[in-house]
């Protein structure tokens, strides 16, 4: 068994349960066509959209490796993550290009006239819904002052033009040296920088990159991320998505459905000789899916998380937790423990630390007196700290309800809840807005153990003991 880090270009091909290969498959065509149809070959802004995690890098890897070697155009992988603090990385866009080109056969002055350009550009830009507002007669201004001879009538017309044309020869020359007659450079890992950064960043390849006919950029974006940058400047959601469209000339989106019950499979392979592999395979799968914890890049990390916790908890005796593989809802509620440690580590933290949660309430919402809530409160404490929950009663369930839904504290403790109205409260909350991965988790409780209490294997197991054991192994 090899835990997944990010997928190895030679991997699509051959186990893809990320749905990436088809995605690839349609971008490389396009690619290829770009060289000698005007149809493709006019657009020279392409957005890959996905969120963080997505295998956007692996896509854009693939591109590389595989075209780079079958195909008249050249791919760059432009990874934003190293220089992610970078303020003017359009700058760095531009030595990454010229780095691999044939510096010595360029004429003189060709990269500096770009480069003092593109700095003059970041100095001068700002944003409007159009793309970018700039300052032309600012930036002339700065680089006739960068100029020896302080010629302070070049327009900003003209200084534009002497960009492209040293673009241009940057471009030439390293199509040349490739024996290539195309460019494409994808732009990775954006989600990683600054927000101003990246909409500088897109307006410089916008407003001038993309003046040469040989060159096209395809961008990782995620769609959020950027939205919410612009929002953040602007207070406009629907002109944030208008700024999107003006940017890019035709977008893909990354594939949103993965084969999660494949990928766990894998991951449990280890243990057929003790496990009815399908079964756990089935449910995990399902449960992941219901917490819509199904980001490929998290999904991964928390099913390497999983699959140490497997090795490690049979190394370590000392645990008071003793995971039973064959328990459908130990090794669920190990995989939640995994996911709110690694990404909602408060959440974790009110579980392992219940008695300080409580610490500083008064008695929740004011609608009970406060002996009820005392008693009401040490009950869930000494649930989470002392008792064995075995799946075997209602009230077992009732109260890991009250335990890992917060919301659900403020509700009154001689209230008795059922699969109605546990639900309907799951579902105005939603509603209102404050729902998240631990009413999700309510949720796939009720739908999957009210009504069926005594199908429920009694493999009890202490929900403090799991979570020091989560914190401790990983």
């Amino acid at each position: 068994m090899i835990d997944y880090s990010n997928i190895p270009c030679e991997n699509i091909k051959e186990n893809d349960l990320f749905g990436i290969k088809p995605k690839y498959k349609l971008i490389s065509a396009f690619v290829k066509k770009m060289p000698t149809d005007d149809i493709y070959g006019c657009h020279k802004m392409i957005a890959l959209y996905g969120e963080w995690g997505s295998g956007k890098s692996s896509v854009f890897n693939t591109l590389k490796c595989e075209n780079n070697q079958n195909c008249e155009t050249e791919v760059l992988v432009f990874d934003c993550w190293e220089i992610e603090n970078d303020n003017n990385l359009g700058l760095s866009l531009l030595e990454f290009i010229a780095s691999e080109a044939d510096i010595s056969k360029l004429k003189s002055g060709a990269i500096s006239t770009c480069w003092n350009f593109l700095r003059s550009f970041a100095r001068n830009t700002s944003f409007d819904f159009a793309g970018a507002s700039i300052n032309a007669g600012q930036i002339a201004k700065d680089l006739s002052d960068q100029d020896n001879e302080l010629i302070l009538d070049k327009s900003f017309y003209t200084q534009k033009k002497n960009f492209k044309d040293s673009f241009d020869e940057i471009i030439d020359n390293f199509l040349k040296k490739k024996d290539k007659k195309h460019l494409i450079v994808c732009i990775d890992e954006l989600d990683r920088c600054q927000p101003e950064n990246v909409l500088n960043l897109l307006a410089s390849i916008k407003h001038f990159y993309t003046l040469n006919s040989k060159v096209a950029f395809i961008c990782g974006v995620d769609r959020k991320a950027v939205k919410q940058a612009l929002y953040c400047r602007y207070r406009d959601n629907v002109k944030a998505e208008e700024y999107l469209e003006k940017i890019f000339d035709i977008s893909f989106n990354m594939p949103k459905k993965i084969r999660t019950k494949e990928l766990v499979t894998e991951y449990l392979v280890m243990y057929r000789a003790n496990l009815d592999i399908n079964n756990l395979a089935d449910e995990i799968s399902y449960f992941l899916e219901k917490l819509e914890f199904v980001n490929p890049r998290r999904l991964k990390k928390v099913l390497n998380k999983y699959s140490t916790y497997n090795r490690l908890i049979v190394l370590d005796g000392n645990r008071s937790f003793k995971l039973n593989r064959r328990s459908m809802v130990q090794n669920i509620f190990v995989i939640y423990s995994i996911i709110l440690h690694e990404f909602y580590p408060d959440k974790f933290n009110k579980i392992l630390k219940i008695d300080e949660r409580f610490a500083n309430q008064d008695y929740g919402n004011g609608t009970f007196d406060q002996p009820n809530y005392d008693n009401y409160k040490n009950s869930i404490i000494e649930y989470v700290s002392e008792k064995n929950i075995k799946f075997d009663n209602i009230d077992d369930i009732n109260m890991l309800l009250r335990i890992f839904s917060p919301k659900l504290n403020n509700l009154s403790p001689t209230m008795v809840f059922n699969s109605r109205n546990i639900s309907d409260s799951l579902n105005q909350i939603e509603l209102n807005g404050e729902g998240g991965i631990e009413f999700r988790f309510c949720k796939y409780i009720v739908k999957k153990l009210y009504g069926q209490v005594s199908e429920i294997e009694e493999y009890a197991f202490n929900i403090k003991a799991l979570f020091e054991t989560t914190q401790f192994l990983l």
